[in-house]
This record gives C-alpha cells, structure tokens and sequence, in this order.
C-alpha cells in the first residue's frame, strides 16, 4: 500500500500542468523560429504564462526558411495567349482591333492568315478580325477590295453591334445584334438582311429575310435564307417586371451569316 502511494506521488511529480505544457511548446517554438526576435518573444510569452492552448498544437517539424540576405524574387511574364475561334465552331467574328466610329464602304485587304483578315478602311484606320465562314476563312486575297459595314452600340439598352464583310464575288459573313425596349426589328443592307421578332412572350421567333426570301427561325436554328446561312444563335424577350431585374436590352436578336462558295 505505502508503495502504491508512492508510485501516485512520482507519477503526479512527473505529469504537467496545462499551463506548464503550453510554456513548454512555446519554448519549443521559440528553438524553431527563423530569427532571433521571434525566438525572444515566443521565450518571453512561456516566461509570463501568455500561452494558454498551444500544448495542444503541433510543432511543425521543417519551419518556414528565410531566404537568403540579397536574393530577389524572380517574376516571369506570362507570355499573351493568341485570340483564336475554337476548333468545331463553324461560324463567327472576333474583332481584334477596329475603327473608333461606324464604318460603311470600300476597304483593301492588307493581310490574310487563316481565319485571320486584316483591312485598311483610309484615313489610318484598320479593322482586325478573326472570321469563319461555314468552317472556312473568308476567300478573299491580299490586295482585293470588300464590302464592310461596321458598327459599335452606343447605347446599351438599344444597342446595336454590326460586323459584316462581303467580297467582290458575294461570299462573306455578317454578324449582328440589335437590341430594343421592345420587339426588335433590324437589318444589314450589305447582304440585304433582315430580322423581326415575331410572336409571343417569352419565346419569341425571328422572321429572317435575305432579299424577297424569308424564314421564321428560333433560337439555335440554323437555315438557308436565299443563299445565306443564318444561325439564330438567341431571341430574347422579357416581360415588364422581368425588364428591370436584367441588364442590357429587355428584346433582342443575335446572329450570325455567311455565304462561302
């Protein structure tokens, strides 16, 4: 019995308190910290008892290193990745560089790579694009003149974006949206294209026309409108109320055409 007491009285000697614990890791920490300011302020936190819970953390076994006295951090610019249109998309238009103001007339080709095709419109201005046509860049030439018809909204609300070309031999692309207040009614005389929203709320068709030829459409058709192709890529439309919970444009038409012979 008296050695059993005795065995309590050594095993209670040997055990720490909490408070005792925690002073302990925090001495630990101070032996890992990377300078010597670190290491005062750990020894001074467990030599006045500010360390209440840190038994129970961890020690990290690697601490954090300083780097050397003089180096610099080396940074590496990311080089620009290319604007192009994706594999698989048959048609579309990305403008890479345009005119400050609407533009409608005669320009020359001054370069072709590709789906890419830069223009001279005069007076020191260039329109850049990347343009497909039914899977095909648009078969012009350096040195050949075309047709474009080149317009940036002005107003978000009834904006109207425009980006057509047409070569001499009536091949090209046309890109249009043209929003509204109301239903939409717009066109691209340049392929004597035409679109009006048509029935009902919410989903509403587009009367598609190309010269005397016309097609109702929905969105995401795509048909053959007096030798143009035209994808209906959206027509929305919203109610009153649903008007003032979106931005842009309550009614709108967004497509795409082109001819590639």
């Amino acid at each position: 019995m008296v050695l059993g007491i005795a065995g309590c009285g050594l095993l209670g000697a040997c055990r720490q308190t909490p408070a005792q614990q925690s002073a302990e890791m925090a001495r630990r920490v101070a032996a890992l910290a990377t300078t010597p300011e670190q290491a005062r302020l750990w020894r001074d936190a467990a030599d006045h008892g500010l360390t209440p819970g840190l038994q129970r953390l961890p020690v990290v076994a690697q601490p954090v290193q300083q780097p050397p006295a003089g180096a610099r951090a080396v940074s590496q610019q990311v080089p620009a990745q290319p604007v192009v249109i994706p594999v698989g998309v048959v048609s579309a238009v990305r403008v890479l560089a345009a005119p400050p103001a609407d533009f409608d007339g005669s320009a020359a080709v001054v370069d072709v790579a590709g789906d890419r095709l830069e223009l001279n419109l005069g007076r020191q201005q260039t329109l850049r694009v990347l343009a497909r046509a039914g899977g095909k860049p648009i078969p012009t030439r350096k040195g050949e003149r075309v047709r474009v018809e080149y317009q940036v909204p002005s107003d978000p609300r009834t904006g109207r974006a425009v980006v057509a070309i047409r070569t001499q031999a009536g091949n090209g692309i046309v890109s249009l949206v043209q929003g509204g207040d109301g239903p939409v009614t717009a066109s691209v005389p340049l392929f004597g294209l035409s679109a009006k929203q048509v029935g009902k709320l919410p989903l509403m068709s587009v009367d598609v026309g190309v010269d005397s030829s016309h097609q109702t459409m929905t969105a995401g058709e795509t048909s053959q409108v007096g030798g143009l192709t035209v994808t209906l890529l959206s027509s929305s439309a919203h109610t009153r109320d649903e008007a003032g919970r979106i931005e842009g444009s309550p009614y709108s038409i967004n497509l795409i055409g082109w001819r590639s012979n």
